[in-house]
């Protein structure tokens, strides 16, 4: 058993950041924490980090205002905790109660508010405290949705200047780091209602699978690690491919050799079409499904066909070319 939990975790944290090249010497990092365990662990773990490392630190709140005077008692908790801490908080939050109606708009309003942090220059690169856990809930979620297996990969370490330094911690490490140093967090209640499918996963999917797999969150994510390896060789080969069928390139459409598409493999076929829609417009809420249905729409033969797709993209066939295109 392991005498000095901290030290193992302090330990894992500094060596997923020096092999992922995550933080360089002299780098400015604003920690977005939210008040929950996840993001004040972050915070207390790169605390102690630092100077070893030699980077500074300062820390990020953003009021969502989505659960009253439970959000705003998250941004106190956050104010003082980094005011006992010694720690730098930018704060911001939405311009009025429940002004986003989804997951998703608080989400882009959220990431809308880090952007501007560095593009202001408060810092170089914005932490997020994304665990093991979120890698194998998020698998699981796009698995059960239906995904290729671009959807399947694991959450990166790093994206452009945003950085994961947890993605080495499970949720049971994060809280155990916590308990030993005897380090409070808020509880945001929302997150037992499963009415949501990653609570839901999350409160009784993965604690039943655990019975089966006492590893199941390792397991996950460690299986989404090696899907994104895949996929990340696979896209190489996508691209070359899809640069030999493309016929040209305009402004919001690209053409393609039906017949040079039809030679492909099967799953190339896939990726193609997955890739010159992302070339056009945007993959958000294009599923598997619907990649599916434009490859069986294509080998049904020539002549002219068309299919409309989400966020105004649509794939046309027509005198032996494949137009995608955004509307």
């Amino acid at each position: 058993m392991n005498k000095n939990p901290q030290k193992s975790i302090l330990g894992k944290v500094k060596k997923t950041i020096l092999n992922n090249q995550l933080i360089q010497k002299d780098d400015r990092i604003v920690v977005a924490v939210s008040g929950g365990a996840d993001s004040i662990s972050l915070l207390s773990i790169l605390m102690q980090l630092r100077d070893d490392l030699h980077f500074s630190l300062s820390a990020c709140h953003f009021n969502h205002r989505l659960r009253g005077e439970a959000s705003d008692a998250d941004e106190k908790f956050v104010q003082k905790i980094c005011d006992q801490w010694g720690i730098d908080l930018i704060t911001g939050g939405a311009p009025k109660k429940n002004q986003y109606k989804n997951e998703d708009m608080a989400r882009d309003a959220r990431y809308a508010f880090f952007e501007k942090i560095l593009e202001e220059g408060r810092g170089d690169k914005i932490a997020i405290a994304h665990h093991q856990n979120d890698s194998a809930e998020t698998f699981l979620m796009r698995l059960l949705r239906g995904s290729g297996l671009k959807g399947l990969g694991s959450i990166p370490l790093s994206r452009g200047q945003f950085i994961r330094p947890l993605l080495c911690l499970s949720r049971a490490e994060i809280e155990s780091y916590l308990a030993e140093k005897k380090i409070r967090y808020q509880t945001d209640e929302t997150n037992s209602d499963e009415k949501l499918l990653r609570n839901k996963l999350r409160c009784s999917t993965l604690p039943y699978l655990s019975q089966i797999n006492p590893n199941i969150i390792e397991t996950l994510a460690s299986t989404a690690e090696v899907f994104q390896d895949d996929y990340d060789l696979l896209n190489l080969i996508g691209e070359n491919n899809l640069a030999k069928i493309t016929l040209r390139t305009d402004k919001n459409a690209i053409h393609l050799n039906y017949r040079a598409w039809l030679a492909l493999h099967p799953s190339m076929q896939r990726l193609t079409l997955r890739l010159a829609l992302e070339k056009v417009g945007c993959l958000k809420d294009i599923s598997l499904s619907q990649i599916g249905e434009m490859d069986n729409l294509l080998k049904k033969g020539a002549g002219k066909k068309k299919k409309l797709l989400p966020h105004s993209l649509r794939m046309e066939l027509e005198n032996a070319k494949i137009k995608i295109s955004k509307i």
